[in-house]
């Protein structure tokens, strides 16, 4: 019986469940450094270059527009695989981890202005290299939200990439149109009415191809509603028909593209997205825009091949 027994017991057992306790609380914690010893090993893993397979001298705009196109990728095996801790999203973030550590290691200077593209390139790979959703998705820690700010860093990177490679052409092309025979200085720095044309078109047919992809997803990344036609696309789509619209004047399509959006834009809100209502519509409205930007271009070929984004 427990009032039978010496003072001396309780104490004992007292100490050896408290010595349990301690035990429990060290194989817990041992636990945890283990599984984050690991994770550092596979980051520590992907930060290793192989010079085998890295190319001697890779300009910084090569790696650049090679590690874009593996987030690309990256983005498109989550999709299918309803993951981003799938092996194979993992095995591509490592991959563009290692990549952008050689090309930018942390020891190197990085550009102080940007003059260049490639001023441009190796800001946007150190960027890359320190991005801490980068490295939680090569150790197999990432969210969705970690790949899908990526994908928006990636289209903000492209987008300025092509301002910068504008900005360093034109003074070239300036120059080149000086010296160019028979043409006055005013006339030959301002491009022909032909040219601006083409120009204008293209961009129109991109946004068409990006509402129509759109679209076709039923306006939803991963499943959630996604309003960017209606906040983004859209506006576009009416300044580009706008702005060609002078110059074609008797081009009907301009007005039809403009009129299609105004009649079916209240379809596009988060909240008619997130209903449902219209799910059944929006592939009919893809092909709509498909059969719009076949009338502009003459073909689809031409932004399907590369250069539309997403």
């Amino acid at each position: 019986m427990a009032e039978n027994r010496h003072p001396g017991e309780f104490f004992q057992e007292a100490v050896l469940r408290g010595l349990d306790t301690i035990k429990s609380v060290v194989e817990g914690v041992t636990s945890a450094l283990r599984v984050s010893d690991g994770a550092l090993q596979q980051l520590d893993q992907a930060m290793i270059t192989n010079p085998a397979n890295q190319a001697k001298d890779e300009p910084p705009e090569s790696t650049l527009i090679k590690v874009l196109a593996i987030m690309r990728s990256a983005m498109e095996e989550a999709r299918q695989t309803g993951s981003v801790r799938s092996d194979p999203v993992v095995g591509r973030a490592k991959q563009i981890l290692k990549n952008v550590t050689a090309a930018e290691p942390s020891w190197r200077t990085g550009p102080t202005i940007v003059n260049t593209t490639t001023d441009m390139a190796r800001l946007a790979l150190r960027d890359l290299r320190a991005s801490n959703s980068l490295v939680k998705l090569a150790t197999g820690q990432g969210e969705i939200d970690d790949l899908e700010g990526l994908m928006a860093w990636a289209n903000e990177i492209t987008n300025r990439v092509d301002n910068v490679q504008k900005a360093v052409a034109t003074p070239k092309v300036r120059q080149a149109a000086k010296l160019a025979p028979g043409k006055g200085a005013g006339e030959a720095s301002r491009p022909t009415g032909t040219e601006t044309i083409i120009v204008l078109k293209r961009d129109l047919a991109k946004e068409l191809y990006k509402a129509e992809l759109d679209l076709a997803r039923k306006l939803r990344i991963f499943g959630k509603p996604c309003d960017c036609l209606d906040s983004k696309h859209g506006l576009k789509l009416e300044a580009s028909c706008e702005e060609l619209i002078p110059y074609e004047p008797n081009n009907q399509i301009y007005n039809q593209i403009m009129d299609w959006y105004q009649r079916n834009r209240n379809k596009f809100t988060y909240e008619a997205i997130a209903s449902g209502k219209y799910d059944e519509e929006y592939a009919g409205m893809a092909a709509e825009l498909k059969a719009y930007r076949k009338g502009l271009m003459g073909t689809t070929a031409t932004t399907e091949r590369g250069d539309s984004g997403t």
